[in-house]
């Protein structure tokens, strides 16, 4: 959301935590932690993504496909969003209705909740998913922090091993960033110390991570190595529409 407001020509201010948040709220100036925002230009933002997607057709898009849109639309050029849209990378977010994106989208569905409009298939997120992590010969991962995105990137490789019945598939490399720490929960299950593929680090007497999409190294003995499956060609990126079907058309494609 900062990136889009940022597209939008808005600014984020270098500020103090130590100010006085009644003041500040009397300014309408919101503080995350020691940078300050317009409060009235967040709300701009908020209320022109819930337009911008009026000029979608009405249907279930995913997270990926809403912000290749968006960094399409928006007037921003060198934002994440659409450098990321240029050249053909999926962002995708697995909590964006828990953010002021969602509120803008929310903003959409009172103006439309009669009638077709747009709306978020966050199942559409995890199968667009599970098709990147198929047909990726290897991948990776880096952690900043915790929480969701962390938890899904993981539970994708589940995923992707229950709908293509592979075996002891994980991720291969990881990097983790972090000040959490496990007691607290939100470092919980996927410590990266030991590497181990899904399900060997309970035969390793290990319980304390990995159990959901492994952090994997290569496939633990007597395992058969995972190929990906027919059909699905490797690559860094996948084709879009992801599915191929006709209802899925790519996101701003027809737009001049």
């Amino acid at each position: 959301y900062q990136d889009l407001y940022q597209s939008m020509g808005y600014h984020h201010y270098r500020g103090t935590p130590l100010a006085d948040d009644a003041e500040l709220n009397r300014l309408h100036i919101d503080r995350i932690y020691d940078t300050y925002v317009d409060e009235e230009r967040f709300e701009e933002t908020d209320r022109a993504i819930g337009t911008l997607v009026e000029r979608l057709p009405p249907r279930g898009y995913s997270s990926r496909e809403l912000f290749e849109f968006l960094g399409r639309e928006l007037p921003g050029k060198d934002s994440i969003l659409a450098t990321c849209a240029r050249r053909g990378i999926p962002v995708f977010s697995p909590a964006l209705i828990d953010s002021s994106i969602g509120i803008g989208l929310t903003l959409h569905y009172g103006k439309h909740r009669q009638g077709p409009r747009f709306s978020l298939d966050a199942v559409r997120d995890n199968y667009e998913l599970v098709q990147i992590l198929a047909s990726s010969p290897r991948t990776g991962v880096i952690y900043i922090g915790g929480g969701t995105p962390k938890n899904w990137i993981n539970d994708g490789i589940v995923m992707a091993n229950y709908h293509y019945h592979r075996e002891g598939e994980g991720h291969h490399y990881a990097l983790q960033l972090t000040t959490d720490v496990p007691r607290l929960g939100g470092a919980l299950r996927q410590h990266p110390r030991r590497g181990g593929q899904l399900g060997e680090d309970l035969e390793h007497g290990d319980q304390g991570h990995g159990v959901r999409g492994g952090l994997g190294g290569a496939s633990p003995p007597g395992r058969r190595p995972v190929r990906p499956p027919e059909g699905l060609v490797p690559a860094a990126v996948p084709p879009v529409p992801l599915d191929g079907g006709p209802d899925h058309a790519s996101v701003g494609r027809d737009r001049t």
